[in-house]
């Protein structure tokens, strides 16, 4: 289930085929991301997982979180774009399941703690990852360069999807009134052999105060011409919430969300229920 949710999570960053939905009438704002060379900008991302999954007469719950403290600096810019580092900073997780003991990991804590810790074995290669960035004009990230260091968990498009909305908020026209409505929309790989995904959002630019915008954003997810797999059965796959936006800086400012999915296999008796909020803050 992890794949389907981390795409799930972050199917509202989803900006590569953008399209006017309604027109708006108020005061017209340029959303268009903003690059320039030594700029750095810290930020928080925050997931908290609730999942309740049930199979016959056997149920269980689990709780999961996980905080990514990364930085993003500038390192040069061109008329193509710009080349950004990106840098974790920390990860803080926590696992709770039934009849279970908590699991917790914090990145800041020595390594020597990290001794049968499930989580230290999925996030300490994290730790200190720098990823450089080729970023188109648009915001659109074009190209991920690896680390020689690496480890198996790294994926070039899980990092372009993960951290997409640092950059954009919107592809194509990006001067916007308040009011405006607009419909994005992008296949998303559930892995291998697994059908694919589109994911499609709608964002709305509810306000400006003080140089920051304020956009609305609902986005459904589903397998795309309807290509789900046998026995499977997706009742809900969606995710809402708010994100602001710098005009000055030209980058995300926070986004607060909650991404709700709901899958069944009838055939397996399998239901799966999980709700995820989801909370970016920048912390300078």
């Amino acid at each position: 289930m992890n794949r389907p949710r981390q795409l799930l999570a972050f199917a509202f960053t989803c900006l590569s085929l953008a399209a006017p939905f309604a027109a708006g009438e108020g005061e017209k704002h340029d959303l268009k991301p903003k690059f320039v060379k030594d700029q750095v900008i810290r930020y928080s991302l925050e997931q908290a997982t609730t999942d309740a999954m049930s199979q016959g007469e056997n149920k269980r719950e689990a709780q999961q979180s996980q905080t990514f403290t990364v930085s993003r600096k500038v390192l040069e810019t061109s008329e193509a774009g710009a080349k950004v580092e990106l840098k974790v900073e920390r990860i803080v997780a926590s696992a709770t399941m039934q009849q279970m003991p908590e699991m917790k990991f914090d990145s800041n804590e020595p390594s020597d703690k990290d001794v049968g810790n499930m989580l230290a074995m999925q996030f300490r290669p994290m730790v200190g990852s720098v990823y450089t960035l080729d970023v188109a004009l648009d915001g659109s990230i074009s190209k991920v360069t690896l680390p020689e260091n690496a480890g198996p968990m790294a994926n070039p498009e899980a990092i372009k999807t993960t951290y997409a909305p640092l950059f954009r908020i919107r592809a194509g026209e990006t001067v916007t009134a308040i009011g405006d409505s607009w419909e994005q929309k992008e296949e998303v790989s559930a892995g291998p052999g697994a059908p694919p995904l589109e994911s499609t959002a709608k964002l709305t630019l509810k306000e400006v105060k003080d140089e920051v915008a304020s956009v609305d954003f609902n986005s459904t997810i589903a397998f795309k011409d309807g290509a789900t797999p046998p026995g499977l059965e997706v009742k809900r796959a969606d995710v809402k919430g708010v994100m602001t936006w710098s005009l000055k800086d030209g980058a995300l400012s926070s986004m607060d969300g909650v991404q709700t999915m709901h899958m069944v296999n009838a055939d397996m008796q399998v239901d799966v229920n999980s709700s995820t909020k989801i909370i970016v803050k920048r912390l300078d």
